[in-house]
């Protein structure tokens, strides 16, 4: 569920006419689990194996806020495919009110479905031109403008009710680290989404309980010291596109 676009410039408009995919807004999303002894990002384990740290950068032109047509956005995936954990990044000091978070490595496996960007721009690779910029995820409060936009949605959608019962008591506040945004978000992390929490057991598995995931309430991690588990991370405001060109870098 994402809706806003926050503009850090003028976003660039779609050429009809282009032969080119033309990229508008970004999105940063993903999940990690968090191991609260070594205050460090992990795998953790769902049906269907092991689930790496994983950043996932989703591009999209203007078309897709007409169509929301899988055609009209494609995604950079990163993920941290060794066992080695991934600490607190240095930049969670510099950002207020944000409880953990991680960098992606630079030897993090890139995968894409992003194609047929203007070379001139872009390059022959526009993955790679997206990974290049530094990336990370993090939790922490959730930022007021956020909040208000996701309980006005999830009421319009399906009733104050589940707001309260359902949403409410497990939302808190996640983003993202992002190089490009270093001169513009205190630490570089912006706080432009939600995010959630899961039980793992002792070996880092998800909890199931009554067939269902057992999801950590928010008041266990508001306290700034979120619990071992999995946590999930979705974006609610976008950014400008443009400003991942690599003559941006």
């Amino acid at each position: 569920m994402r809706l806003g676009v926050l503009l850090l410039a003028t976003t660039a408009a779609c050429d009809p006419g282009s032969e080119f995919f033309e990229p508008a807004v970004f999105y940063v999303e993903g999940t990690f689990g968090y191991d609260a002894i070594a205050d460090a990002a992990v795998a953790y384990v769902g049906d269907g194996g092991a689930v790496s740290p994983t950043v996932a950068i989703t591009i999209a032109s203007t078309e897709w806020f007409e169509t929301y047509d899988d055609l009209d956005r494609c995604v950079v995936a990163l993920r941290h495919l060794a066992d080695t954990p991934l600490p607190r990044a240095s930049w969670v000091a510099e950002a207020p009110d944000t409880w953990f978070g991680f960098d992606a490595p630079t030897d993090a496996e890139v995968t894409s479905d992003c194609a047929g960007w203007d070379p001139e721009v872009w390059g022959d690779d526009p993955a790679t031109a997206v990974a290049t910029w530094g990336w990370g995820l993090g939790i922490g409060a959730l930022d007021d403008a956020v909040s208000d936009e996701v309980r006005d949605a999830v009421i319009a959608s399906d009733g104050e009710a589940t707001w309260d019962d359902e949403w409410q008591p497990a939302v808190f506040g996640g983003g993202f680290r992002w190089s490009g945004a270093a001169d513009r978000f205190d630490g570089g992390f912006a706080p432009n989404g939600y995010a959630f929490g899961l039980y793992v057991d002792a070996d880092f598995a998800l909890v199931v309980q009554d067939d269902a995931l057992l999801g950590i309430p928010a008041t266990d991690v508001v306290d700034g010291a979120p619990p071992n588990g999995a946590y999930v991370i979705e974006q609610w405001f976008g950014i400008d596109a443009v400003l991942l060109a690599p003559t941006n870098l």
